[in-house]
């Protein structure tokens, strides 16, 4: 007799983007069952893959003989799914996450909402759901199963879809730029040379009196609107200054961006609490 051939459709699949990263694959996740979600997937004859930033659960559909349904596998069950990211940077670049001492941002598959062939999953405004063991997670997936959302129950020719395709896009942060001017520096000032967006320029006001915890007095700069942080940024900011030295042309060069990790607290003028991104440039 030959071995057991077993065939297997998607049962689901969810995909995380993230608009921080320009190539969807950086974004690396480590997607954990909890224990009830491995029991039940154990009876369903089903297994898990997972590829960086997509978890994939596939259905044995067949095994020598004709198509199953999730009928008979105590089909309505909430699969729930920790999310770790991989990147300890994670937090600092992702926005509206709740603080350690709430339950995680759940993502829940009965308020998706049909966007052509893919469902899109936003943070449930219903669902409060609390990983009941291991270290918390960053988010948490809670898809509901039944034996409706099966790949099918008809044969291969009928040409039915497999199962839902889930996607969730979470969101980046947004901060001030602020530019310490270290050195000496004549009337500076800094343009934004962007012509991806016209009419829609990031304006800097100067911040007068600015210390640095050494006592040093310095030029900084804060942008009056939030910029959105990015993996891969392109440089779009020109700082101008007249020379200090006469004879010499005036300066006129492009400003790096900031990285995830150099983000700080300040306050407006009338008080009011800013997520800035710091970043030093030297004469």
């Amino acid at each position: 007799m030959g071995a057991d051939r077993a065939a297997y459709e998607r049962l689901f699949s969810v995909e995380v983007l993230h608009p921080y990263f320009s190539t969807p694959s950086r974004l690396r996740l480590r997607f954990e069952p909890d224990a009830a979600t491995r029991a039940w997937m154990a009876r369903a004859s089903c297994v898990m893959r997972t590829v960086e930033h997509v978890l994939q659960v596939y259905f044995e559909v067949e095994r020598d003989g004709p198509y199953r349904t999730l009928e008979g596998s105590h089909a309505e069950f909430d699969l729930c799914f920790a999310v770790y990211a991989q990147d300890p940077q994670f937090t600092r670049y992702t926005d509206d996450l709740p603080t350690t001492g709430e339950p995680p941002l759940c993502f829940y598959g009965g308020e998706a909402v049909a966007d052509g062939a893919t469902w899109r999953l936003g943070p449930s405004r219903t669902l409060g759901w609390k990983w009941r063991a291991g270290p918390r997670p960053d988010f948490l997936l809670v898809l509901p199963m039944t034996a409706a959302l099966a790949p099918r129950a008809a044969a291969p020719e009928a040409g039915e879809a497999p199962g839902r395709a889930y996607s969730v896009t979470l969101k980046n942060r947004e901060s001030h730029w602020k530019y310490f001017l270290l050195g000496d520096w004549k009337e500076p000032r800094i343009v934004d040379v962007d012509t991806v967006a016209p009419g829609k320029a990031i304006e800097f006001e100067a911040i007068p009196g600015t210390t640095l915890p050494d006592g040093r007095k310095v030029n900084a700069f804060r942008a009056t609107t939030p910029i959105a942080l990015e993996e891969r940024l392109t440089p779009r900011f020109k700082l101008h200054a007249t020379a200090v030295e006469p004879g010499i042309a005036p300066i006129a060069r492009l400003l790096p961006v900031p990285a995830a990790a150099n983000l700080a607290r300040d306050r407006d003028k009338d008080g009011r609490d800013l997520l800035v991104s710091e970043i030093f440039v030297s004469r």
